[in-house]
């Protein structure tokens, strides 16, 4: 959330609530803290979808098995020996 983000919020919020909004001088104190209440409210919710987003990919990492990890075992030589004993079974 940008600048131009938390001054639409605000004042979608003020006008919302402008039964509620003081007179006078005291308007503007009140839209800081309505400023201030949307900045924390954007903060919780970024600091939600940040720890949401990390216990997915633990989640996914966990269920998931990484597929480079059997390129090794695939190019082993004993493994390629054991293929070619096979096909010669097969051959024969």
């Amino acid at each position: 959330m940008d600048a131009a983000d938390v001054v639409a919020e605000t004042f979608l919020v003020a006008w919302r609530r402008r039964q509620d909004m003081p007179v006078g001088g005291e308007a503007r104190l009140w839209l800081y803290g309505v400023a201030r209440r949307v900045l924390a409210n954007q903060h919780r919710g970024g600091v939600r979808r940040q720890r949401l987003g990390e216990r997915l990919r633990q989640q996914i990492s966990a269920a998931v098995t990484d597929p480079g990890s059997e390129v090794p075992e695939r190019l082993s030589p004993r493994r390629r020996v054991r293929g070619d004993e096979y096909l010669r079974e097969l051959v024969a």
